[in-house]
């Protein structure tokens, strides 16, 4: 918790001395609902709201308190409740672990680097001679190879959804931001990013264009693509593998599709030659799967029913081995691949 007035929040809740205190503690100020502060929500623009019930502080991490509500007393120390005269003192933030600067890296480049990082991890963890070798061939009969086509998949699709038309679009607009002469010329998997300069955090919070999600797009059109990355995998097995590798796919990056009634995941149109790209990876959009996709209404009914072949409550106890491992396997090689072309020349 900080103490802040609205009009000098930080951009950021590290960049001022806080207080750990539980969450819980603030709730008697929230009932009847009335505001009571502002939590953080990490957006990129406008990430404090303004704080009014229990369910907003369920899900922060940091809430600022304005002086008319609390006060910190040496003697006593916090007193919520209590008007107060000192903000929270200011501090320098550390670096955060895990976010490096970004170069601008092409799509395909991407793809092919972290399949590749997946086959590494596999030869650490001893395939195919170890014990997970032989764990999952006693599990599901899928032997090294077929782990490797998996794990290579996972790989190659794993951001299939940055190559819809908006995601490209903003990718563009973002490199001709920082730089007015540069030409677009392939499509990316990342943007020139640096996190500690102020300059870019500033044009991130100010651009007109807003960068969808790429996850659950990711594994969404991976349905169309995934029957034939996994080429050498037995028939009978196909379609759990495939269900298991969208799921590590929409969990690349540390979440699943949020279960929200209604709510859009954030699903566009891909952008034009995709079908070739997908062919450098060497993969085929099954024509009849991607038609249907495009013209799919309910696609969150249609990701969720082909996850649930392996991650429904009934089917999770026999493929959690196998989603968790395509999952971790993804999330190391994505890390890996994507700091090794930060630190290139």
């Amino acid at each position: 918790m900080i103490v802040s007035e609205q009009a000098h929040l930080p951009e950021s809740p590290g960049k001022l001395e806080s207080i750990s205190i539980s969450r819980w503690s603030l709730a008697r100020y929230l009932s009847p609902p009335s505001r009571f502060g502002w939590y953080w929500d990490g957006a990129e623009i406008d990430p404090w709201k303004a704080l009014t019930n229990r369910d907003e502080l369920a899900r922060t991490y940091a809430v600022a308190i304005p002086l008319e509500s609390a006060g910190y007393d040496s003697a006593i120390g916090l007193r919520l409740g209590c008007p107060g005269r000192n903000e929270s003192p200011q501090r320098r933030e550390p670096p955060r672990p895990g976010h490096a600067p970004l170069r601008e890296e092409a799509w395909i480049n991407h793809a092919h680097m972290v399949a590749d990082s997946a086959e590494t991890y596999l030869r650490r963890e001893r395939f195919p001679t170890g014990l997970g070798s032989a764990g999952f061939r006693d599990l599901y009969g899928l032997d090294a190879e077929h782990l490797r086509i998996a794990v290579r998949a996972c790989g190659l699709l794993h951001d299939f959804g940055k190559l819809q038309a908006r995601w490209q679009e903003w990718a563009k607009s973002w490199q001709m931001l920082r730089n007015p002469s540069y030409k677009f010329s392939v499509p990316l998997a990342h943007t020139d990013f640096n996190p500690d300069e102020t300059s870019d955090r500033e044009r991130q919070r100010n651009m007109a264009i807003r960068r969808p999600s790429h996850t659950a797009a990711s594994a969404y059109y991976a349905c169309a693509l995934l029957e034939s990355a996994l080429s050498g995998v037995p028939e009978s097995l196909v379609g759990y593998v495939a269900s298991a590798s969208a799921a590590a796919i929409i969990a690349h990056h540390g979440a699943f599709i949020l279960n929200t009634p209604g709510m859009d995941l954030g699903i566009f149109q891909l952008s034009k030659g995709w079908e070739q790209i997908a062919a450098d990876c060497g993969c085929t959009a099954d024509p009849a799967i991607a038609e249907h996709l495009s013209r799919e209404v309910d696609k969150r009914g249609y990701l969720t029913n082909f996850l649930k072949i392996t991650t429904s409550r009934d089917a999770l106890e026999k493929w959690w081995p196998l989603v968790a491992y395509l999952t971790r396997t993804l999330r190391l090689s994505d890390q890996r691949a994507t700091s090794e072309w930060a630190c290139s020349e």
